[in-house]
């Protein structure tokens, strides 16, 4: 899906003609390389914050069947205490790309919308690589939740 993007983004992106005001659909090597490296770095973020939080929620359900297996309460009392020390200080560490995660959601919504209003007769085609991969970030965001 990532390669349909940045395909997509290089196909559809406008120029202006040479020695004219007409708007033409050429590919550009640039514009290529700065979408794949900009939305893989954005959405291996993502990914990776997924696999963060999954990791979190397993933990915690690793700990719930291990207690019912304890006969003795106060070493799942340890345990616990255990486990939540180990999710506040990663979740202390975490929370720095949530912040990223979110200034990029916020910052793209705007962009978007600015596209769209200066795309002047651009085909709506153009909007699909930067759609998908804030829809990408929001469904991971979803999924770490």
């Amino acid at each position: 899906i990532w390669l349909c993007v940045v395909v997509a983004s290089c196909a559809s992106r406008p120029f202006a003609a040479e020695g004219g005001t007409e708007m033409v659909m050429t590919p550009s090597i640039m514009h290529a390389a700065f979408m794949a490296v900009f939305s893989s770095s954005i959405l291996s973020l993502a990914y990776g914050m997924v696999h963060v939080c999954r990791s979190l929620s397993t933990m915690i359900d690793a700990f719930c069947c291990d207690v019912v297996n304890q006969e003795s309460p106060q070493r799942a009392a340890h345990v616990w205490n255990m486990t939540q020390a180990i999710l506040r200080k990663v979740s202390l560490s975490v929370q720095p790309y949530f912040l990223v995660l979110g200034i990029i959601l916020v910052s793209t919504v705007p962009l978007l919308l600015i596209g769209v209003i200066r795309a002047h007769g651009a085909p709506i085609v153009a909007m699909i690589p930067a759609v998908c991969v804030t829809c990408g970030i929001l469904y991971m965001l979803l999924l770490a939740a």
